[in-house]
């Protein structure tokens, strides 16, 4: 946190990436961030241990934990069963093809991009769409398939670290689009994107297009950047066309062109 003498205070990215913290502190308001302080985000994790061996802690050489530490040696299934109605079972079925893989034990146990066993089938499927109404999940096979992909998601009210959008989204001038670069998961990645306010309003919902297209599923949250500086985060709302969504738009298309182009009665046409 870098504190300037007029008030304010700025959130930038630690030294060391691997340990960057800045995606999940992107909604911390400017009031809370003004009280805290990071001593350890220009020192490098090495650098740590090495203070904390100088300073005989028995947590110099510890294990770094891993994973979500308050649900323990739990399953992560069983855990999260227990915040969640009753769940039916419902079928898996194959994005491209429409056939039935098999059958899941709950929608709500799934979420977007999630890689998902699917029994007697080899490789690796992923879950590329929940259906709520219908209990389906639409399977994907291969973790860049382009069913998971979008170039564009829709986000809503956004916590902006200064506390306001900046300029080109403030909807009380005349709103432009933001280029700044994005990161969709913690240690992911920053990528060159573009934020512009919804139309038609109202804002505070947002439009983020990416150059390259990014795999996130709906209730994540995105963390927007200006080089070094985190500017503030904003929760998924909707996801736009997956590029598997959009490769059959473009194909339907051209077999609309292409019939038109042959016309009626010609050759080789049935009539």
């Amino acid at each position: 946190v870098a504190h300037s003498e007029a008030g304010g205070s700025a959130l930038l990215t630690a030294v060391d990436a691997d340990k960057d913290q800045t995606y999940f502190l992107a909604a911390v308001p400017q009031a809370s961030l003004r009280r805290s302080l990071f001593p350890l985000g220009e020192l490098r994790k090495r650098e740590v241990r090495a203070l904390a061996a100088a300073a005989e802690l028995h947590t110099a050489g510890k294990r770094e934990s891993m994973g979500i530490c308050f649900v323990g040696k739990r399953r992560f299934r069983d855990f999260i069963r227990s915040y969640l109605p009753p769940q039916r079972p419902g079928p898996l079925v194959c994005v491209e093809s429409g056939r039935v893989l098999g059958t899941h034990q709950g929608v709500s146990l799934y979420t977007h991009g999630q890689r998902a066993r699917v029994g007697g089938l080899g490789g690796r499927w992923y879950v590329a769409e929940k259906c709520l109404e219908t209990d389906t999940l639409f399977m994907c096979e291969g973790a860049a398939h382009p069913a998971l992909l979008t170039h564009t998601l829709e986000v809503g009210e956004a916590a902006w670290i200064s506390g306001s959008p900046p300029g080109q989204l403030d909807s009380r001038a005349s709103p432009s689009a933001l280029a700044c670069s994005a990161r969709v998961r913690h240690r992911a990645p920053a990528i060159p994107c573009s934020v512009a306010a919804t139309e038609p309003p109202p804002p505070p919902q947002y439009t983020a297009r990416f150059a390259t297209p990014v795999n996130i599923a709906v209730g994540q949250t995105v963390a927007l950047y200006d080089g070094c500086r985190c500017l503030g985060g904003a929760q998924v709302i909707a996801r736009g066309p997956s590029l598997h969504e959009q490769g059959k738009e473009a194909g339907a298309a051209a077999a609309v062109r292409g019939a038109a182009s042959v016309g009626p009665g010609a050759p080789g046409c049935l009539q």
